[in-house]
């Protein structure tokens, strides 16, 4: 299956997956066991968000669509749990209306902007020139997803330890041919 329908697929379905969870689980878990889950639920969240933050990623596009569906699904199923809680209607509301926000965004994703959905993640699946700047150095060249063009040269440092796992150092991104260094190979030897 390709990236691009695999996150697809994932995105309209891990809100359908999270809200079944929710509703099979919500009269089984006693409201320790809720409580638990729901922090369980935001390390998870918190992990997933830090990792971005610093750039640590899978090698794997799929194992990274992945990643961030669950993240999403369990985002969901914690804004579920919090609705549940024995809040005051003006505080329920408020959470329920910010937290859905990015549901909102996800299905305009999945249905309108299915596009744009295609073309970001386009970008990282046609990464086929990959280069060894240094050992545990690479570049990545990707082509721009979109109509406008352009390119990126990213650069993650490899870990031996885990080598599923890379973090990205750089990304260098030009939108026209010739702007930058047209190639990884000339940021080798170059300060990054």
């Amino acid at each position: 299956m390709s990236p691009a329908i695999l996150a697809w697929v994932l995105l309209l379905g891990a809100p359908v997956v999270a809200v079944g969870l929710h509703l099979a689980a919500r009269d089984r878990l006693s409201t320790e066991r809720r409580r638990a889950m729901m922090w369980l639920l935001s390390a998870g969240i918190g992990l997933v968000i830090l990792s971005a933050a610093f750039g640590v990623r899978f090698v794997s596009l799929t194992a990274n669509i992945v990643v961030l569906a669950i993240a999403y699904g369990a985002y969901v199923l914690l804004v579920l749990s919090l609705s549940a809680m024995r809040l005051s209607s003006v505080a329920k509301r408020i959470v329920l209306a910010a937290a859905l926000i990015p549901v909102a965004f996800g299905y305009f994703l999945g249905t309108i902007g299915a596009l744009g959905l295609r073309f970001t993640v386009g970008e990282f699946e046609a990464q086929a020139n990959t280069t060894s700047l240094a050992p545990g150095l690479t570049c990545v060249r990707t082509e721009g997803g979109g109509p406008s063009g352009g390119y990126t040269l990213r650069v993650h440092s490899e870990w031996s330890l885990p080598p599923f796992l890379h973090r990205e150092v750089r990304a260098l991104g030009f939108s026209k041919e010739g702007e930058g260094p047209a190639s990884c190979e000339a940021l080798r030897g170059r300060p990054l």
